[in-house]
């Protein structure tokens, strides 16, 4: 569970508690508002709901199937920023700059490079991404998924072991891509500390988003 190998490793994340049945949902304080996620499965806002009652959070429950969740505190965050990093077989780990990203209907829409932070807050997302990925003792590429809060202070959201959608910026941005950082890793070879070129926005397309892009090109 990233939850609780967050908690193990003092790394700072949103209060939460485990639901293996309906009856440990009578555990959380429904004082404020929540979200309930699967375990498992749960991707682009599915498999996840935004509850304000037990009674809420009991029919998400059933209607996931029983099946095992997350319950956690509702975050008003100030904005959201990944990091993908990659670590290889020669403990080499590596974190490539913060992405911005902006989601519409849970799905990323964009992704910005450098993200709208400050030195300190940058510093400190590269310092708890290289701690996450060696004390995983994780070889590829790692996504981490971060909330900034109005304070500055930082909390870990979710964990992805894969490249991911919001690193997609590093094929034109940066001086070697997540994919290539990543088949490297797995290929035993050493990884390579990657570099911004230049500043990227990356606009994630779906399906027929690609054809309403072109049109307005």
């Amino acid at each position: 569970m990233e939850k609780d190998f967050c908690v193990e490793n003092q790394i700072a994340t949103n209060e939460y508690t485990n639901v293996v049945n309906i009856s440990d949902l009578s555990h959380w304080n429904y004082d404020k508002k929540s979200v309930i996620k699967t375990r498992q499965l749960g991707y682009d806002g599915k498999g996840q709901r935004v509850i304000n009652t037990k009674s809420e959070a009991e029919k998400a429950f059933k209607e996931f199937g029983n099946r095992p969740c997350i319950l956690e505190e509702f975050v008003d965050f100030a904005i959201e920023v990944s990091t993908i990093s990659a670590r290889d077989a020669h403990g080499n780990a590596f974190t490539y700059p913060p992405s911005e990203n902006i989601h519409k209907n849970h799905i990323l829409n964009t992704s910005c490079v450098p993200a709208s932070i400050d030195q300190k807050t940058e510093n400190t997302l590269y310092e708890i991404s290289t701690k996450m990925i060696k004390n995983l003792n994780y070889i590829g590429v790692l996504a981490i998924e971060f909330f900034v809060l109005k304070d500055n202070s930082i909390l870990v959201n979710e964990i992805a072991p894969r490249v991911h959608n919001s690193g997609h910026w590093t094929l034109d941005g940066a001086d070697i891509s997540q994919f290539e950082q990543h088949i490297r890793a797995v290929s035993q070879l050493k990884i390579l500390h990657p570099k911004l070129i230049f500043k990227t926005k990356m606009l994630n397309l779906i399906g027929d988003d690609v054809n309403i892009w072109k049109d307005k090109r």
